[in-house]
């Protein structure tokens, strides 16, 4: 679980921060824990003091190193073609990304214009207006109903246009599908509808999906229920933007839940941010619910961020089951170009993973035997965060691993 945060915390900085410097270096702070004993608060606050991120823009790529002292871990590159990670001698190659998340807007409204000439046949037009979620606000519409029989005809067509893990999938009712559009006739999201769409053998879904995107705000609902609700997927996401003489406001909400027979995972997102001449500050919360054999354990995130012209500080903590897992700081710092060379050569990511593991655990043996021991500890002990506290020996090999002593 800690590693997941520490590597968590850090990925979502890199990926907020890159596409918007030039260069910065990015700093973690570990400040209080209510889980951690303090040999081991100490041991990854002084692990922490030697380790950044340094994040750049080079020739249109986002590029990222994690360096420990002056010891390069882990460097990493994406562009909209491919990316690499690399680590030592090793790297990794990435699924290619067919364009970066600027991009991804365009790709929908295409992909809904090549939609509509593929079902012009049945289109109607209407001048129903709408709201979704109070954030997108829509002027027309286009409408598209089809029989499951004519769904059949055409459904090759719409995997190609799609995609091919589609082609799994059959419509088996009558199947609505409607295109929006602005005031100033700009597609800007869509509804679809069908009671009955089989995505497995023995799987028969009720489907709904309706999404808008505009400057203002952004709205994407989506349900996926099977007859009896045994099994679901839930998503329900407003974000807005809202522009004033003096600021800039920013608000999401999200909730999105995953419903099985035998468990239910369900998470929440809040965030209010301004950008007053600048300075950005807010607050930004998620929580996590996982309900497996009748119990229930949760999680939850909280950023606070103060950043002017890239610089400043964001305050974080995580809870997991009602305790403070971790508090600190993520520390930015805007600076100049610092290139980092990319490998040529790319290796399966596996390798990387268990190569930057070893690096981790390498750089650990700076620090004093006893520390380092109990933060090993509670780094291989995930079950410690969810109640399970009994008494355990911890022997160090030079496997690096930490093993439980038997009752």
């Amino acid at each position: 679980m800690l590693k997941r945060i520490c590597a968590g915390l850090l990925l979502c900085l890199f990926l907020c921060s890159g596409a918007m410097a030039q260069g910065m270096e990015i700093r973690l702070t570990a400040e209080k824990s209510e889980v951690l004993s303090d040999g081991a608060l100490r041991a990854l606050t002084t692990w922490f003091a030697d380790a950044y991120l340094n994040v750049q823009l080079q020739q249109d790529a986002q590029v990222i190193a994690l360096h420990h002292g002056d010891r390069l871990l882990l460097s990493a590159a994406a562009n909209p073609q491919a990316a690499a990670i690399a680590s030592g001698e090793t790297t990794a190659k990435v699924p290619p990304m067919t364009a970066d998340i600027a991009q991804i807007p365009a790709q929908v409204t295409a992909a809904a214009e090549n939609l509509g000439r593929l079902l012009m046949d049945y289109e109607k037009s209407a001048k129903a207006t709408a709201e979704l979620g109070g954030a997108v606000k829509v002027k027309t519409q286009l409408s598209y109903a089809l029989t499951a029989e004519e769904w059949a005809v055409v459904w090759p067509q719409v995997c190609d246009i799609l995609g091919e893990s589609l082609r799994g999938i059959s419509i088996e009712s009558k199947g609505t599908l409607r295109r929006y559009f602005d005031q100033d006739g700009k597609e800007i999201g869509a509804y679809f509808y069908a009671e009955k769409v089989r995505i497995a053998e023995n799987d028969v879904r009720e489907v709904r999906l309706e999404y808008g995107l505009s400057g203002s705000g952004l709205y994407l609902a989506f349900r996926c229920p099977n007859k009896n609700e045994t099994r679901n997927v839930r998503i329900s996401i407003t974000a807005k933007r809202t522009e004033r003489s003096d600021r800039i406001s920013y608000s999401l909400t999200g909730d999105v839940r995953v419903k099985r027979s035998d468990a239910q995972d369900t998470v929440t997102v809040e965030a209010s941010l301004k950008d007053v001449q600048g300075t950005v500050s807010g607050k930004v919360t998620a929580n996590l619910s996982q309900r497996r054999d009748g119990k229930t354990r949760k999680y939850a995130l909280e950023i606070k961020p103060e950043i002017t012209a890239l610089t400043g500080s964001v305050a974080y903590a995580v809870d997991a089951g009602g305790q403070r897992v971790l508090e600190g700081k993520i520390l930015l710092e805007e600076t100049a170009d610092k290139p980092v060379s990319l490998p040529a050569v790319n290796a399966d990511k596996t390798q990387v993973s268990l190569l930057l593991t070893k690096l981790l655990y390498d750089t650990l043996l700076d620090l004093p035997d006893s520390e380092r021991l109990e933060l090993l500890y509670y780094l291989n002990r995930p079950l410690y965060l969810t109640g399970d506290q009994k008494e355990i020996s911890i022997m160090y090999d030079p496997e690096f691993t930490v093993t439980e002593v038997p009752e």
